[in-house]
């Protein structure tokens, strides 16, 4: 067989549906004798589900003598993740009792339990679902553990508010997938404007129903409901708040018309770059505002003339439901009434500011950014924290109170803000060589109880150390990371190295790392490779110099690692993931350091056919492209995408690649380098997962995309194979690949001598 064609064999395509990977599973528990951590074990694992935007996943009653947890863990056997809410008592400053109070196990990319509030002291809601079903709202009961009622929406919620007083329910919900093909299309065709690529060839508009979320109004267990319209577009990501009352509903919106001139005023610089991105007709804005939404009569209207500075804002409403406050929001630049040195602070800054509801008259409480940390009806007292700071209020806090007109600090003891605080406090135990445990502490005494040990296996599994560190990447700039160090490390030993690149946190206990996709720091270092997992900085973001700035942390890790005589540099991996992936690519063509194997995993491209399939459908995508590339790749343009995209340099690629890709979407736009380093000759595999999230989710997707690259680096850093008969195929294939590998490195090795 011709040599340009032989890396084409290497495309392995992975369904759902496929019990290959399930072969490979020992079922059962384990096994009480020591050993080394494993992909199979992070899968199972029980984790804390973490509510997005939430300081702590523990939900307290609203008299403080109950709470709940989520927790989950993968089944590899049914290929579902099972969830478990668990209720926990507490009666004389410890925590005495707990139940499972709902269980639900999720076959799709949705979380089994998800949304958790306390609709009373003694009812919880929460959005749940089983394999089959759509995921709807549950409200149970929990001293029966009876489940009270339920929606039946024809399509999965993904988030709701419960009046409990009227049972009415409001909620965002997918929207049914509408479908290319009609009486019409048959007859006529399809004339293409603003559709995309994806939809069109599915034959079905999913992707651009998965940005557009439906806002419906329902009673609970009643089949009855209705839509609400919005001006703006609501995405999966909105934020609901409805008054105490009852009477109105605040939602967050994207905007989808023109954008108000005024708006171009404000001077955020990330602000501006949205304003001015370009987008089609049926793409909405990533910037957003709140929309104000009578209950009764169903009529909405922007509650400010400004746009939210942040993705995700933090509202409060008064107890009374007259006024509401809002941070991360900039103000209304149209008023005649502010003075010239409010309207600059207007122009430059986000505000925490309150907003009466009958009026829509504005009060500014502080500029800058900044979250809520409640708003106590009794005292009328305020309580916010600088954006950053983590945790309860605390030192940084600042409390502020209404005085007629405006607001001014507080000089009240922040404690008696939270006076209403269960005795006891519930938090998680975790730190980076610490797995999560769930404690209580007694205020009183600082007596420190262990609630749950979320997996007490984990005594019985050698997993390693890991070691944050700091250091500067080759352009200068510092670095965040945590080296994941080999379970039998051995000093003055140099191991063979993968560098993770995308979302080191110092304070988090990772198995594999901060995302489920194509990352497997622990069971990777088992195998007796170092593995350093990055941070990265999102300063240069969409910018000509992202990419190599990007880069500089990869040459400046491995220069790192070397000078403290921790690596060989001549066995050196690297994988990238979504954003991360452009920055990879440049430096497999383009480092001074040579990289024996790479993993390209879902992930963001500078290619041709990318920035095509894009153009007409979000221009932001293919301006993003135009801004790194330098320009449109037409005439002039052309000549800089031809030095700079690393889809026009393939030729240069001397490492062998591992793309994968999560749905169809992902698969177009990896098809440039599969395709194209296969003509070449060159050793590259394609596992395409077309059910798979983004971020992995489904146990035997990240078993497929974990485990693979486990096993992907061990063979050409380790030169080591799994004797697992399950695996015989995927040997067999990599060693076509090494074949092709070594006759390009003789190759070059000639023509160095010539």
């Amino acid at each position: 067989m011709n040599r340009c064609h032989q890396g084409a064999l290497a495309l392995v395509m992975i369904l759902s549906s496929q019990s290959d990977y399930g072969s490979q599973i020992s079922p059962g528990p384990i096994r009480p004798e020591s050993r080394e951590i494993t992909v199979a074990d992070s899968i199972r694992a029980e984790a804390i589900a973490r509510p997005d935007g939430a300081d702590s996943p523990i939900e307290f009653s609203p008299d403080k003598k109950r709470f709940v947890v989520t927790v989950h863990r993968g089944n590899l056997e049914r290929n579902t993740n099972d969830y478990s809410l668990l209720m926990f008592r507490l009666d004389d400053s410890r925590v005495t009792a707990s139940r499972v109070l709902a269980s639900r196990s999720s076959s799709s990319n949705r979380p089994g339990i998800q949304e958790v509030n306390w609709v009373s002291n003694h009812v919880v809601s929460f959005l749940g679902e089983n394999p089959g079903e759509t995921q709807q709202l549950n409200v149970v009961d929990c001293d029966t553990g009876r489940l009270v009622n339920r929606t039946m929406h024809g399509t999965s919620l993904t988030k709701y508010l419960l009046d409990s007083r009227s049972k009415r329910v409001f909620a965002l919900a997918e929207p049914p997938v509408a479908h290319v093909m009609s009486k019409r299309t048959e007859r006529h065709g399809i004339v293409v404007t603003s559709e995309d690529l994806v939809d069109l060839v599915a034959l079905s508009y999913g992707r651009r129903a998965e940005r557009h979320e439906e806002l419906i109004a329902t009673r609970l267990g009643v089949r009855k409901e209705s839509t609400i319209k919005t001006s703006g577009a609501i995405s999966p990501a909105s934020g609901l708040w409805l008054a105490p009352n009852g009477r109105y509903l605040v939602v967050q919106t994207f905007l989808t018309g023109a954008i108000p001139a005024e708006w171009y005023r404000y001077e955020d610089p990330s602000l501006q770059r949205e304003l001015r991105r370009e987008r089609s007709e049926q793409d909405y804005s990533l910037v957003s505002q709140l929309e104000i939404i009578d209950v009764e009569s169903k009529r909405s209207k922007p509650l400010l003339n400004a746009p939210l500075g942040t993705w995700s804002p933090d509202v409060e409403w008064s107890a009374d439901g007259a006024s509401i406050v809002v941070a991360g929001t900039f103000l209304p630049v149209t008023s005649t009434s502010v003075g010239a040195d409010q309207m600059a602070s207007r122009v430059r800054n986000m505000f925490v500011a309150e907003v009466r509801v009958a009026t829509g008259d504005v009060t500014p409480i502080v500029a800058g950014k900044y979250r809520l940390h409640g708003w106590d009806g009794t005292t009328g007292v305020l309580v916010v924290t600088p954006s950053g700071a983590s945790g309860e209020p605390g030192s940084m806090s600042q409390a502020y109170k209404r005085e007629r007109d405006v607001w001014v600090k507080t000089i009240e003891d922040l404690a008696n803000v939270n006076s209403n605080e269960a005795t006891v406090e519930v938090s998680v135990d975790v730190g980076p060589n610490s797995p999560p445990k769930i404690v209580a502490t007694n205020r009183a005494t600082q007596e420190r109880t262990l609630v749950r040990d979320l997996n007490p296996e984990f005594k019985h599994l050698t997993i390693g150390t890991v070691e944050s560190v700091l250091f500067r990447a080759s352009d200068g700039h510092e670095v965040k990371a945590g080296i994941f160090f080999p379970p039998n490390f051995s000093v003055g030993r140099k191991y063979p190295l993968v560098i993770q690149t995308h979302g080191w946190k110092s304070k988090e206990f990772y198995i594999t790392g901060p995302f489920e996709s194509a990352f497997a720091a622990r069971p990777l270092a088992a195998r007796g490779i170092l593995v350093i997992q990055l941070d990265e900085d999102y300063s240069r973001l969409q910018t000509a110099g992202e990419v190599p700035y990007e880069a500089a942390s990869y040459v400046g890790a491995i220069d790192y690692l070397l000078s403290r005589n921790l690596i060989d540099g001549k066995r050196i991996g690297v994988i990238g993931f979504s954003r991360t992936g452009l920055a990879v690519e440049y430096a497999l063509i383009d480092s001074k350091y040579h990289f024996t194997a790479a993993t390209l995993a879902d992930t963001s491209d500078l290619g041709y056919f990318r920035y095509l399939a894009f153009l007409n459908t979000n221009y932001g995508n293919s301006a993003d492209n135009e801004r790194i590339n330098g320009g449109p790749p037409f005439g002039e343009g052309l000549r800089s995408w031809l030095n700079v995209s690393p889809d026009f340099n393939l030729d240069k690629i001397e490492t062998p690649v591992r793309i994968e890709a999560y749905r169809p979407g992902s698969l177009f736009f990896c098809w440039e380098w599969f395709t194209g380093l296969s003509r070449l000759g060159k050793p590259v595999e394609l596992i395409y997962m077309p059910d798979a999230d983004h971020g992995l989710v489904k146990p035997w997707n990240r078993l497929v995309s974990q485990q693979g690259n486990v096993d992907w680096f061990d063979f050409w850093l380790n030169g080591h194979e799994d004797p697992d008969p399950a695996k015989r195929e995927q040997y067999q294939r990599w060693r076509e690949l090494r074949k092709l590998q070594q006759a390009q490195d003789a190759e070059r090795a000639s023509a160095t001598k010539e």
